[in-house]
């Protein structure tokens, strides 16, 4: 099977309206969302909709939780906590009760997916440098784990060393006796320092992990954002 992970839509329908088509040309089998559909953009409705009808899995996000009441939004910049406000007022009840019953963690055979670190997944914890990671290998058996958050794409593996090490996205297949973190990025909220959605790929059945980045249109986004 080919899974798809996206993670950090964060209200950009342009973003992710690209991310389908691509995905809808390399016909993955099926989509993980690790989260934050909300957050930031100009479109949480049509957003969150989109992930409703075409996302097999979606997971919750800290800027999906603040929006939905679950989190509270006094460590985020004044910007997201705007954002925040803003959404849970555009977003229907129903929809913010979709949102609130999100999981924070979710497994298949091999691989396992959650929005910030496995060690305490309710608190949102960044996996920015290798010693990050850590925690969510000593909380986990899986060799595979997924996570979002960071917008930063790459690769955290760790081998018979015991040293964890950051790799720049590439695309790779798994190596027996070495356990990975893939970060997909962003689709909506690129920070790796070009505006370009990030996702990546999994296949299953040859262990081989594909990184995807696409161009999408951001000038309409900042004229929305206006």
């Amino acid at each position: 099977m080919r899974y798809a992970i996206v993670s950090d839509l964060h209200a950009n329908q342009a973003a992710w309206q690209t991310v389908l088509t691509d995905l809808a040309d390399l016909r993955a089998d099926k989509i993980i969302c690790l989260g934050d559909v909300t957050g930031y953009g100009p479109n949480p409705v049509e957003a969150l909709e989109s992930v409703y009808r075409v996302v097999n899995v979606a997971l919750l996000g800290n800027h999906d939780a603040a929006v939905c009441g679950k989190l509270s939004t006094a460590s985020f910049s004044p910007r997201a906590a705007t954002a925040v406000s803003r959404h849970r007022e555009l977003l229907a009840p129903a929809a913010l009760e979709w949102l609130s019953r999100l999981p924070l963690t979710y497994a298949e055979a091999g691989f396992r997916c959650a929005h910030g670190d496995f060690a305490e997944p309710s608190a949102f914890h960044y996996i920015v440098e290798p010693g990050d990671a850590l925690p969510s290998w000593g909380a986990t058996t899986e060799q595979l784990l997924f996570v979002g958050h960071s917008h930063l794409p790459g690769i955290y593996v760790i081998g018979s060393s015991g040293t964890p090490h950051f790799v720049a996205p590439c695309d790779f297949e798994l190596e027996e006796g070495k356990r990975y973190i893939i970060n997909p990025g962003s689709v909506g909220y690129p920070r790796a320092g070009d505006c370009r959605s990030a996702y990546c790929l999994f296949d299953d059945a040859t262990r081989a992990i594909t990184f995807r980045q696409l161009p999408f249109d951001s000038v309409g986004y900042r004229l929305a954002m206006q």
